[in-house]
């Protein structure tokens, strides 16, 4: 009886061990809008009032997000090179919008859809006209 009492109480032991080391895995938080922004994307398609940009006026583009909630965008245009342009950033997580804010002091709202590489801004411009920017992550 004492040794089936010891066994036992090993037994207890080691369960009580084994079952208190493992932790449960906790499910990895997703990352947020602004989070997934960071990084460079090629642009894909730039449309305005159901014009396309790409190719016809614009070779290529890029935008950087950087963490700092800097933005650069670097836009090649057919007929007069680059031109860079720095913003500033700003993500709402619930109403999945992006405000940047130009040197000059000039802001934008877009609404964002981002679907793991491939970014699409929607906004509307002062006198209506609907602007679609769309890219891919690099």
């Amino acid at each position: 009886m004492k040794r089936t009492t010891q066994l036992f109480s090993l037994l207890l032991l080691a369960l009580t061990l084994s079952t208190s080391s493992c932790k449960k895995d906790e499910d990895p938080k997703p990352a947020t809008i602004a989070e997934s922004l960071v990084g460079t994307w090629n642009l894909t398609s730039l449309n305005g009032g159901g014009i396309e940009f790409i190719p016809v006026f614009i070779s290529s583009g890029k935008l950087t997000f950087k963490s700092d909630k800097t933005l650069t965008v670097v836009i090649t245009s057919v007929m007069d090179g680059d031109e860079t342009t720095q913003l500033t950033y700003s993500v709402d997580e619930t109403a999945k919008t992006l405000t940047t804010t130009e040197t000059d002091g000039t802001v934008s709202v877009q609404t964002i859809a981002l679907d793991g590489t491939k970014l699409t801004l929607t906004g509307t411009e002062t006198d209506g006209t609907v602007t679609i920017l769309k890219a891919t992550k690099q």
